[in-house]
């Protein structure tokens, strides 16, 4: 048996800076490991990646390189660095990550209508191999970037990073785009009943149907 570690000081140290919306961490838990990673990994768990794991989350199982941290709570998939240099908070909504693309130009005004500073247009980027929709934008002196990226034709990502250094460096991007890329969708996976984001989920996926 593995026992699961919290995250680490530094990056529970990110989040109470910068994590206005609150960054919750779930107890100790513990969960299997057999040779093939295939460690199941239950809500209110977190852990260091030592060897890869799959983890489910808001009907999709994902996989995670060796040496992401990362947080599952009913609400939210909290994924890090492990020098804390970056956090990021992903959410699942319904739509299609093509329409987004469509919607590309409206992505700024539905932010600034939800209380975030954002000085420029969204983005249509690719980075680590994978297609995003990214936007940067502001709020309580709070640099964060936001995107959007494809799950599947009918569900999205919305995802928030959060940069220690406080800046809008799109390395996080970089990184998740193998876990982006790994989901694979089962029902029976974990689903989110709420979100703890600054920003309406239900806003935010308006431009994806």
């Amino acid at each position: 048996m593995k026992k699961i570690k919290h995250l680490s000081i530094g990056i529970m140290a990110l989040c109470l800076i910068v994590f206005a919306t609150g960054c919750e961490f779930g107890k100790k838990e513990e969960a299997t490991n057999n040779t093939n990673s295939n460690t199941t990994v239950e809500q209110n768990q977190n852990t260091v990646a030592s060897a890869g794991y799959r983890v489910s989350f808001g009907g999709f199982t994902f996989n995670l390189p060796e040496g992401m941290e990362y947080e599952i709570s009913e609400d939210e998939l909290a994924i890090a660095d492990e020098n804390a240099t970056w956090v990021a908070m992903i959410g699942i909504i319904d739509g299609s990550f093509n329409q987004i693309k469509n919607n590309v130009g409206e992505v700024q005004a539905l932010l600034q209508q939800q209380g975030m500073q954002v000085d420029k247009p969204a983005e249509i980027k690719t980075l680590g191999g994978k297609e995003y929709v990214t936007v940067d934008m502001s709020s309580a002196g709070n640099n964060i970037i936001g995107a959007y990226a494809g799950l599947n034709e009918a569900k999205a990502a919305w995802i928030i990073i959060y940069n220690s250094n406080n800046s809008f460096d799109y390395t996080a991007l970089s990184a998740l785009a193998s876990v982006l890329s790994s989901a694979s969708y089962s029902p029976m996976a974990n689903s989110i009943a709420q979100n703890n984001f600054n920003i309406d989920l239900d806003a935010i996926s308006a431009l994806a149907k």
